[in-house]
């Protein structure tokens, strides 16, 4: 089953610069979906009862997400960083 992530973009971008890896929990005010950084390159979402496993990757100030998608072979996808916010189009994740 593809799930659909209209809740992202194309790039996460870090501001003011960035320690090469991101770390935490970010969650969609209201709950119900989740984000998890390692800091180690690896993230998750969690939707809907579904986990999304990917992989991402900085370069300068952006954040490259990469997930598999059982359809096309891989996604990438994106939100903006601001302070202790992910920013998904209008939709806000608050890091716990």
């Amino acid at each position: 089953m593809k799930i659909p992530l209209p809740l992202l973009t194309t790039l996460l971008v870090a501001c003011g610069g960035s320690s090469g890896s991101l770390s935490g929990t970010y969650m969609l005010e209201g709950g119900g979906t989740t984000f998890t950084f390692d800091p180690g390159g690896t993230y998750s979402v969690v939707m809907f009862r579904d986990t999304i496993h990917g992989t991402y990757r900085i370069e300068g100030d952006s954040v490259i997400m990469i997930h598999p998608n059982m359809l096309y072979g891989t996604d990438h996808e994106a939100a903006l960083l601001q302070g202790d916010m992910l920013v998904a189009g209008r939709r806000r994740f608050i890091k716990q």
